[in-house]
């Protein structure tokens, strides 16, 4: 990474992601945040689950439907 004051950002925005990407910056998203929760246990899988779940049923919430779906299976195998 080169000398930037940023080193990473949190965005679902498809071109923010690929600026920050040719600037060499570490990019993430909303799952990935959800993630880092269970991560440093600040989270439930419970809690997750349920978010994985109201985010895939609502029409305004924009996620990569993939990826989400392989978090709530993996979630629903584990109770």
């Amino acid at each position: 990474m080169r000398n930037n004051i940023l080193t990473s950002v949190l965005t679902g925005d498809r071109r923010l992601r690929g600026l920050a990407e040719v600037h060499e910056i570490e990019v993430h998203g909303a799952l990935w945040v959800v993630e880092q929760m269970a991560v440093l246990e600040k989270a439930s899988e419970r809690s997750m689950l349920k978010a994985f779940l109201t985010w895939r049923d609502d029409p305004a919430v924009r996620l990569a439907a993939a990826e989400l779906g392989r978090m709530i299976g993996r979630l629903e195998r584990s109770r």
